[in-house]
């Protein structure tokens, strides 16, 4: 049987595009998630590199963000600029990012909880 764990890709793309395009997001999410909440581990990279960052009081951008990848050696396995581009580009609104993050959340919950079914 193939499974696939809980996740939501479109609302974990919703929550990086946000931080990326509005400096009120990453204050909304930055202490909400962590890195390993996010499925996929492009995303969780990213998010990484969003919440340092954010902790050295730095501006959150596409450039600021994808050097701090290639000064942490994580810009390939993150997808490369390109990837950044693409996460900004899906993004429609900011404005129901903690919404979004709570379904991040609540999926890494899921996760974590079959796992220790298992």
């Amino acid at each position: 049987m193939n499974y696939t764990p809980p996740h939501s890709v479109e609302a974990e793309t919703m929550v990086l595009g946000a931080v990326l395009l509005a400096a009120e997001a990453a204050e909304i999410v930055v202490d909400m998630l962590a890195p390993d909440d996010f499925y996929r581990p492009a995303h969780a990279h990213v998010f990484r590199s969003m919440q340092n960052l954010f902790a050295r009081g730095r501006e959150i951008d596409m450039a600021t963000v994808a050097d701090q990848l290639e000064k942490d050696g994580k810009l390939a396995d993150a997808g490369g600029p390109s990837a950044l581009i693409d996460i900004a580009d899906s993004v429609y609104t900011v404005a129901n990012v903690r919404a979004h993050a709570q379904i991040v959340k609540d999926k890494a919950t899921l996760r974590r909880m079959m796992a220790l079914g298992r």
